[in-house]
């Protein structure tokens, strides 16, 4: 659910209608389907809708079983870092960047494979020149073949996470796809707080949960990697994790929630 622009532009008009057709959609619809637990409270506070005024049901992202995939400490590129996702300021690649010199001071073995494009690459790329960690980032580019970016990221040690979370940012209202996408390839996530998952990654000892805070990011990279105990449980926990997040799993549970629903009419 995408929250108003702060700024007043052309975008922030397109948010109002959307605003305005979600409204009428959810009042003529029998049963709406909530991708986050937060859309409820969104569309209160966006567009003035009250969570008692129509039925829904929270269905959260899912993959299919099949892509799931997990490989052991041993047979992995201990020390690499990956990323997945469009190059845009949101996604706060430029917090890893920054906190790359502490992470290597403590881990020099440390590398990161970024898979993707975006408006924020030539930034991104520059910032890293600038600091002198070309060796260190490996700028994958984007690639089509699902099957390549599985095999990537399950090769990798950790997955990173660290969106911005501003204000506007509509991962607030999300359910962001990246760190199940990490889980479901046995590797556990560095993430910044802002939405559900990321609590529930932290909870569950599949990820940590962060601020956006350039020393937070480096301190909980630099705990992971640096602890193989650690590390390999929260793979194990994360693929546990992933099995709960399946295709299969999820719509199983909530056709019978509907089927409940719908008996009580």
């Amino acid at each position: 659910y995408y929250p108003l622009p702060v700024k007043f532009n052309f975008n922030y008009l397109m948010v109002k209608a959307f605003n305005i057709a979600d409204k009428f959609c959810v009042h003529s619809a029998d049963m709406t389907w909530h991708i986050s637990p937060r859309i409820a409270e969104a569309r209160q506070k966006f567009a003035k809708v009250n969570p008692q005024s129509y039925k829904y049901l929270t269905v959260p992202l899912t993959y299919a079983q099949n892509i799931q995939r997990f490989k052991p400490l041993e047979e992995v590129e201990r020390y690499t870092i990956g990323f997945v996702g469009t190059l845009s300021e949101n996604q706060g690649l430029q917090l890893l960047i920054k906190a790359m010199p502490e992470i290597i001071k403590k881990i020099p073995q440390v590398r990161v494979k970024i898979i993707g494009k975006g408006p924020y690459e030539l930034t991104l790329k520059k910032m890293a020149n600038d600091a002198g960690l070309n060796s260190y980032l490996n700028f994958v580019g984007f690639i089509r073949e699902e099957e390549k970016v599985l095999n990537i990221l399950a090769n990798c040690a950790i997955g990173v996470a660290p969106w911005t979370c501003s204000p506007d940012d509509n991962i607030l209202y999300a359910d962001p796809g990246k760190p199940k996408l990490y889980a479901f390839c046995g590797i556990p996530t560095v993430i910044t707080n802002g939405t559900p998952i990321a609590q529930e990654l932290n909870s569950r000892r599949a990820g940590v949960s962060i601020n956006y805070d350039r020393v937070e990011l480096a301190r909980a990279i630099i705990e992971l990697l640096g602890d193989e105990t650690k590390l390999k449980e929260y793979k194990k926990n994360s693929s546990e994790l992933a099995r709960d997040y399946t295709s299969e799993k999820i719509f199983d549970r909530v056709f019978q929630e509907m089927i409940q629903v719908e008996g009580k009419r």
